[in-house]
């Protein structure tokens, strides 16, 4: 795979139709309104290209666990072989192969008493669906939470933080027990 020339949009125009159009995670965006921003364009390797052909090493894509680098030639073939047969099929109701045989291999990595596999699409839902099975576990248990504190970080529900009394601050969780 080559790199590619910079798109034939400028960088101003992007610019002015992000902040016409986008809202962006963890970012204050009065200031990101009044800043200039960075657009970037392309990737490859660890690398990250601007709409003015400059590199960046890409230091924050671990956030979204992109640990093997932008266009990595084995992944981005086996990407393109799943969306000659199959691009999106949910699990809500039904199954699809690509989702089976991953789940059982995976099954076959692990100790003998976990058997099933809950999938996720980035690191919110999967702390999401982590406390949730810890909350149905304690609740098949008969133990309850007291409180979680909403926390700042979760793109999918509220990140509970920690526990404590109830306030208008507090989202009321009841099917885990909360320590100390």
């Amino acid at each position: 795979m080559t790199d590619s020339p910079p798109m034939d949009r400028t960088e101003t125009d992007l610019e002015r139709l992000d902040k016409q159009t986008l809202w962006h995670p963890f970012t204050q965006m009065k200031e990101w309104m009044e800043s200039p921003q960075l657009v970037i364009e392309r990737g490859r390797g660890v690398y990250l290209y601007d709409t003015r052909g400059r590199k960046y090493l890409d230091g924050v894509s671990s956030l979204w666990a992109n640990i093997h680098g932008h266009s990595h030639p084995h992944i981005v073939r086996a990407i393109r072989r799943q969306l000659d047969r199959l691009d999106h099929s949910t699990l809500l109701g039904l199954t699809n192969v690509p989702a089976v045989q991953l789940a059982g291999k995976l099954v076959e990595l692990t100790p003998p008493n976990l058997t099933r596999v809950f999938f996720s699409d980035d690191g919110a839902t999967a702390v999401e669906i982590a406390l949730k099975m810890s909350f149905q576990y304690w609740r098949n248990r008969g133990r309850r939470w007291n409180s979680l504190r909403s926390g700042p970080t979760s793109t999918a529900t509220p990140t509970p933080t920690s526990c404590g009394p109830s306030d208008a601050n507090w989202i009321a969780w009841t099917t885990a027990p909360c320590s100390g």
